[in-house]
């Protein structure tokens, strides 16, 4: 999903990646990165961290507390994001 947001943006941006070779020159010394060229990845990250944090929350709240009377509702999406990282810390 993470690609296919990339190129969608990079699309949307018109920033095509570019080699930036010279005549005569080796081994591709003359890559000069532009600051345009990570926004694709950068609004695609924001975008995947957005829709997990509502789709996380609409899920726990719609299905997770019905199934387990101990799981309590979440109030806002920041508290998926401490869920999600503290999953992350314990399981590796």
């Amino acid at each position: 999903m993470l690609n296919v947001l990339e190129k969608f943006y990079s699309d949307v941006c018109g920033s095509k990646k570019k080699e930036g070779f010279q005549p005569g020159d080796m081994m591709g010394q003359g890559m000069q990165p532009t600051t345009w060229s990570s926004l694709p990845m950068i609004l695609a990250l924001v975008t995947v961290l957005i829709l997990q944090l509502l789709i996380g929350k609409w899920l726990w709240n719609n299905y997770l507390v019905k199934a387990f009377t101990v799981v309590n509702p979440l109030k806002s999406a920041i508290d998926v994001l401490a869920l999600s990282l503290l999953a992350r810390l314990i399981l590796g």
